[in-house]
């Protein structure tokens, strides 16, 4: 049922074998993505409150420089719909008028950008070298056990998900970890 679809050198998670696909056009490549008739289903659209916030935002931009808008843009869509599903991703590289791979891609590359649905409260442990030598691998396992989940998982209810993180900004301090995007600092597994 899932695989994976190879769009040059980069491997797309494929949602289903079956159904039609979806036909991303930019200028520089043709890609196919397997939608199993869901895009339409998913089809992203932005708020009226987050177009204005969206147009807003363009207006800092200077016309050519446009693709600077794609994080937040991409935040901005995560906060509507919860995580970024391909539509909306798909929809935020039109805005930019950039290549939707292009965004695909960033979205991808940065831990902040959840690309599957995730739970309610999302818990994230820091698992860098200082954060190790300071004890986030106890806080992991604390963590683990306590939700009943591995990292990556979100459990069954859609509450908690438990995410693993390279770095999140505290190296001086003890082992840290996020709730719902606000830092817990100073935490023990006990």
């Amino acid at each position: 049922m899932f695989g994976l679809l190879k769009v040059g050198l980069l491997a797309l998670p494929r949602l289903c074998i079956l159904g039609s696909s979806l036909h991303i056009t930019s200028m520089r490549r043709r890609s196919k993505l397997d939608a199993c008739n869901m895009y339409d289903k998913m089809k992203f659209e932005f708020t009226k409150e987050n177009k204005a916030r969206v147009e807003s935002l363009l207006t800092w931009y200077p016309e050519a420089e446009r693709q600077g808008a794609l994080l937040p843009l991409l935040d901005i869509a995560q906060r509507q719909h919860g995580w970024l599903p391909i539509s909306a991703v798909v929809a935020v590289a039109e805005v930019l008028k950039i290549d939707p791979m292009q965004a695909y891609e960033t979205a991808k590359y940065y831990t902040m950008f959840h690309m599957k649905p995730r739970g309610m409260y999302v818990v994230s442990v820091c698992t860098s070298t200082p954060c190790f030598l300071r004890g986030s691998d106890d806080l992991l396992k604390a963590c683990s056990k306590m939700l009943r989940l591995e990292p990556g998982e979100t459990s069954k209810d859609m509450q908690f998900s438990l995410k693993v993180d390279c770095c999140l900004g505290a190296c001086c301090e003890r082992a840290r970890s996020y709730h719902q995007r606000r830092p817990v600092r100073g935490i023990s597994p006990r």
